[in-house]
């Protein structure tokens, strides 16, 4: 069967959702007015920039995630969107 979404579990990638969560922490703790961020997570090549994950995250649901102890499910539902390199 075939995956109808690409899930970080299954690419490997839970330390960058991890870490989408705990920039999007750090940036709602420093600018208290935002309601909702995008972060994008880049790796630098000889070719320029590329674009690894690209992750919207509402300060409620950011606030309240613990990057740390939830599993990868838990973070990927509670993100308001989340794009994959090559999604």
């Amino acid at each position: 069967a075939i995956p109808k979404t690409i899930s970080a579990a299954s690419l490997g990638h839970d330390p960058l959702l991890r870490n989408l969560y705990r920039a999007a922490r750090a940036t709602f703790l420093s600018y208290r007015s935002l309601e909702q961020v995008t972060i994008l997570m880049q790796s630098q090549d000889g070719a320029g920039q590329n674009t690894i994950l690209e992750g919207t995250l509402y300060r409620s649901e950011a606030l309240a995630a613990n990057p740390e102890k939830e599993t990868i499910g838990n973070l990927e539902s509670k993100a308001h969107s989340l794009r994959w390199s090559g999604q």
